[in-house]
């Protein structure tokens, strides 16, 4: 029996890391955003925050890839632009004290 991972993998919900954010296609929006509102569709793409992304890939709902290599959920933090990222946009909006 296969995985959620490859079940998902073939249902084409695979983000790529863009920058601050992670861009996933047309399957994403109705897979993801129609049933739980992550993220927000722009044209025929969906695009995510880097924490939605991470919670997506926590969760097992979504690959997400850079240049061409998957990422696992301890790779895609420790991944150089998703740090930075992390810690000049999102830290502190999570956190408005730091």
């Amino acid at each position: 029996m296969p995985s959620l991972f490859t079940v998902y993998r073939v249902l084409g919900l695979i983000g790529k890391l863009k920058e601050d954010r992670v861009v996933a296609g047309k399957e994403a929006i109705e897979e993801i955003y129609k049933t739980s509102y992550y993220g927000r569709p722009k044209k025929d793409n969906l695009i995510l925050t880097l924490v939605e992304a991470a919670h997506l890939l926590y969760r097992k709902k979504l690959e997400i890839e850079k240049e061409g290599k998957s990422l696992g959920f301890e790779e895609y933090f420790i991944h150089p632009e998703v740090m930075y990222m992390f810690i000049r946009k999102e830290l502190p909006f999570l956190c408005p004290f730091f």
